[in-house]
């Protein structure tokens, strides 16, 4: 790509941003803003659910094993943000934000029928990429969307689903 494409690529952004930001309110649906809101409650509920999980795994029986398979998780968060933000920013966000839910229920099926430790480990990974990637990319695509007036507000409600999803995991483990 030559260097006058990019600019004009840049430029184009720019005006589209500005545009959008003098909109008075969200043009895409609010069930779009609870979708982003539940995919970081998915996200966060993750976060705490493994902590609560590993000790009824029968198959983790050491503390390292435990410790191996939370740390591959946030291992998949590290890869998986840097690698689905380059994604999105060659095919869009809205399919890469698709394909972020893809692997986290991949990965989180993955993660409850796994049947030894080393399908467990490959699995806590692929789940990790999946957050990682939705972490970014939700905050990315409700900053570029929402018009300045109101992205506070909606960024907020993102975050309070995700918080939800801290808050209520431990319920969902008596």
């Amino acid at each position: 790509m030559n260097s006058d494409s990019s600019e004009n690529k840049d430029i184009l952004k720019d005006m589209y941003i500005a545009r959008a930001d003098r909109l008075p309110a969200w043009g895409l649906s609010y069930l779009l803003i609870f979708g982003l809101a539940f995919s970081f409650f998915i996200t966060l509920y993750d976060v705490i659910n493994i902590g609560f999980a590993l000790p009824y795994i029968e198959f983790v029986t050491t503390a390292g094993e435990a410790s191996l398979a939370a740390s591959l998780g946030l291992f998949g968060y590290a890869v998986g943000g840097p690698t689905l933000t380059i994604i999105a920013d060659r095919i869009g966000r809205k399919p890469t934000l698709l394909f972020t839910a893809l692997l986290t229920s991949i990965g989180s099926f993955g993660d409850a029928l796994a049947f030894n430790i080393p399908t467990l480990y490959l699995f806590r990974f692929i789940t990790g990429m999946g957050i990682g990637g939705d972490l970014v990319l939700v905050m990315t695509y409700m900053s570029e969307m929402a018009p300045a007036v109101k992205r506070r507000s909606y960024v907020n409600l993102a975050f309070i689903g995700g918080w939800a999803g801290i808050g209520f995991g431990p319920f969902f483990h008596q």
